[in-house]
C-alpha cells in the first residue's frame, strides 16, 4: 500500500474527523494506511429514527360512519381533509372543541381559503360548530357529530 494514490478518492472534512470514501465505505488515513471506519447506531439514534418514522406514518383515522357522512356532502377534497383532521384533533386533544392549526392542513394541500370554506360547509350541515373564527387567529371548532 505504499504507492496507494489517495487523490482518486473523495475526502470529507468535518469538524473533528477527516475520512475518505472508497467503494461506499469510509476510511481514515493513519500513518499512510487506510483504516475502515464503521458507524454503530446507538439506542438514541434508533429512538430518534423511530420518532421520525412515527411522524411520517401517523395514522389518521375516523369511524366509518363519520367518513361516510362527510363523503355524502357535495363539495370536494378539502372539506373531507378538514373533516378528518377535525375528528383526529378531537381524539388527540381529548376534547370535542379544538383549534385547527393551518400548518398541518397546508401539508395536505389545504390553504386558508379552502379551510375557511370547508369549515363553513361543515357548520352548515351541523357536523361542527364554529366557536371562534376571529380574523388572524386559528379557528376553534366543536365537533357535533355523534354517529
Amino acid at each position: 500500500m505504499s504507492n496507494f494514490d489517495l487523490a482518486r478518492f473523495s475526502t470529507k472534512r468535518g469538524k473533528k474527523n477527516e475520512y475518505i470514501i472508497k467503494n461506499g465505505k469510509r476510511y481514515r488515513e493513519r500513518e499512510g494506511r487506510l483504516i475502515e471506519v464503521e458507524t454503530i447506531a446507538t439506542e438514541a439514534d434508533a429512538k430518534a429514527e423511530a420518532a421520525k418514522a412515527k411522524h411520517r406514518w401517523s395514522h389518521i383515522g375516523c369511524p366509518w360512519g363519520y367518513l361516510a357522512d362527510v363523503c355524502r356532502l357535495p363539495e370536494g377534497r378539502a372539506m373531507v381533509v378538514v373533516a378528518i383532521y377535525i375528528y383526529r384533533r378531537t381524539v388527540v386533544c381529548k376534547s370535542r372543541t379544538v383549534t385547527l392549526p393551518g400548518a398541518k392542513l397546508a401539508e395536505l394541500g389545504v390553504d386558508r381559503a379552502q379551510k375557511s370554506r370547508a369549515l363553513a360547509q361543515l357548520a352548515r350541515v351541523s357536523i361542527i360548530r364554529i366557536e371562534d373564527n376571529t380574523a388572524g387567529r386559528t379557528a376553534k371548532v366543536t365537533l357535533l357529530w355523534n354517529g
